[in-house]
């Protein structure tokens, strides 16, 4: 953890952005960034009327009909979770569902909402973390060796 290796959870999901065709990186810097920046009670509460229970918020699950509310929504930790349906995750998780976004569609999305400029998109050095990840998980075949 805490280190800039690209994972982008979530994946790309199939590009419906023409501006996502090449699912940019995000350092995990930049979505940190984005986390300690946002307050998912309010990215939520603008499609669900939540109300205080306790110390979460709860309200109607906007993934699937219900009559009591069984949808939760942690201040303190930043995430949301529906008993009712299963469903769960952060602020990320909950766009990327609710309006059928990528990963790096929901980072732009939250990204523009925090007015944060987006980092330079281009071809960047592999870090070693990415390098050993390639080794590990696509080796390359054994050479042929010819001529003998």
């Amino acid at each position: 953890m805490g280190t800039d290796d690209g994972f982008q959870p979530g994946g790309d999901r199939g590009n419906r952005n023409p501006k996502m065709a090449n699912a940019p990186y995000f350092p995990e810097s930049f979505i940190a960034r984005i986390k300690d920046g946002v307050n998912i009670v309010q990215i939520i509460s603008e499609v669900v009327s939540l109300k205080k229970a306790g110390r979460n918020y709860q309200g109607l699950c906007p993934f699937h009909a219900e009559k009591t509310p069984s949808f939760m929504v942690s201040e303190e930790k930043q995430i949301f979770h529906c008993f009712g349906c299963g469903l769960g995750g952060n602020v990320f998780t909950f766009l990327m569902h609710y309006q059928h976004l990528s990963f790096p569609e929901a980072v732009v999305e939250l990204a523009g909402r925090l007015r944060i400029p987006l980092p330079e998109v281009g071809i960047q050095e592999k870090t070693d973390t990415q390098k050993m990840k390639e080794r590990l998980f696509f080796p390359r075949p054994p050479s042929i060796i010819t001529g003998c």
